[in-house]
């Protein structure tokens, strides 16, 4: 199978026939030379065909590629070269030289061709119509050829020219057909765009109308909020009023606080020195009770000699000087200490005494203590003492008679 060519090559190959003959043409007609088989109206009528037929496209009108018919864009021709048309014949001038000189080119007639008439209207300008065959001589200046007529050059200009437009007109509807697409692409898109927007803007409205209806929210909150703020500054000026006359109250009370303070503290100063003497009577008190129950019990002792009481004892009582000696020990106990001052020392006696007759605290006996024991804590408590009358003193409690408790 034979390939088919491409319509790129197919218009290849016809601009090139067409150079090619458009060569030969001008050749032809500034040196009349012409090969014995090949005439001028053949390479005449055969660039008009390539003219009028161009190569057939595989795609549409619009898709396929513009073939500029200016002469001038068409390499290795003059400007002044003129486009030939089918159905009119040109004829080519004469070669200027000697009589004779010249060679005639031989003109081959198709028989099978129609002979045409030239009539010429008001303009000037020849139409060709179908007519007999002609026997009109040729015009001057030219040479008759079998073909096409010779094309008037104001013809030629004006068929140039519209070409020229015709191409310029086909540019410009494949750039106007580019642009519409363009303009329609971007249409859609715009729509696409337009609709994006209107999508957008619907959520807009609706997030807005969602604001409206929050913000209406809030203002009646607001309103709420404000009326309960009032009645709170009214609540808090009132608070702030009661708060003024308790701190006025509060000063009043520690005021009246400091002096109760002051008058408690002189209280208890005094309470302090109605106890001292309180106690002091009491311990006064409790030693003349424990020193006249021991007077009773010596005098007892005494003079009754058949009396309970130690051996010791009694061997004391047989001796007159024991008599007078009891006399100075308590004349100088009580001379020694006589005042509040020595109440320590009296209490330590009173306790002593009673514990040892059972009359100041029943049940605890100093039996248990030993000399030397009671003899340093009465020295602890009364330094000042003699050790000579401590220790008769000592001796007179450790050998003085404990009643009997079941008397």
């Amino acid at each position: 199978m034979k390939h088919k060519k491409s319509y790129e090559d197919l218009e290849k190959e016809r601009i090139q026939k067409i150079k090619e003959l458009r060569k030969k043409i001008w050749q032809t007609r500034s040196h009349l030379q012409l090969d014995e088989e090949e005439s001028l109206g053949d390479m005449l009528t055969e660039l008009s065909e390539l003219l009028d037929n161009p190569a057939p496209s595989d795609s549409n009108e619009d898709e396929s590629p513009e073939f500029d018919l200016n002469p001038k864009s068409v390499k290795g021709l003059s400007p002044s070269n003129h486009f030939i048309i089918p159905g009119i014949r040109m004829a080519a001038p004469k070669k200027s030289g000697g009589s004779g000189g010249g060679k005639k080119s031989e003109v081959r007639k198709d028989s099978s061709a129609q002979a045409q008439t030239e009539t010429e209207t008001q303009t000037g300008v020849t139409v060709v119509s179908a007519a007999q065959p002609s026997t009109l001589a040729p015009a001057s200046g030219f040479i008759q050829v079998s073909g096409p007529a010779p094309v008037p050059m104001e013809l030629q200009t004006v068929l140039n020219h519209i070409i020229n437009e015709n191409i310029a007109l086909k540019n410009e509807n494949a750039a106007l057909k580019n642009e519409n697409t363009a303009l329609k692409k971007e249409t859609q898109d715009l729509r696409l765009g337009l609709q994006r927007e209107t999508d957008r803007s619907a959520i807009h409205e609706r997030d807005l109308q969602l604001v409206r209806n929050e913000y209406r929210t809030l203002l009646e909150s607001y309103g709420v909020l404000q009326a309960e703020v009032a009645r709170l500054r009214t609540e808090n000026e009132a608070l702030r009023i009661e708060n003024e006359a308790l701190r006025q109250d509060n000063k009043q009370l520690k005021e009246r606080l400091t002096t109760a303070e002051s008058q408690l503290q002189t209280l208890q100063s005094e309470l302090q020195i109605l106890k001292q003497r309180s106690d002091q009577q009491q311990y006064m008190l409790e030693v003349g009770q424990a020193l006249g129950y021991i007077n009773d019990e010596i005098r007892r002792v005494f003079d009754d000699p058949a009396s309970p009481g130690f051996p010791g004892i009694q061997r004391m009582a047989r001796r007159d000087e024991f008599r007078g000696e009891e006399s100075r020990i308590w004349a100088e106990f009580l001379r020694a200490h006589p005042g509040a001052d020595d109440m320590s020392f009296a209490r330590v006696f009173a306790e002593i005494m009673g514990d040892r007759v059972g009359v100041a605290h029943p049940g605890r006996r100093v039996d248990t203590m030993r000399e030397e024991e009671l003899y340093h804590r009465i020295l602890t408590i009364k330094p000042n003492l003699e050790e000579s009358f401590v220790r008769k003193f000592v001796d007179f409690i450790f050998t003085f008679p404990v009643p009997d408790q079941r008397r």
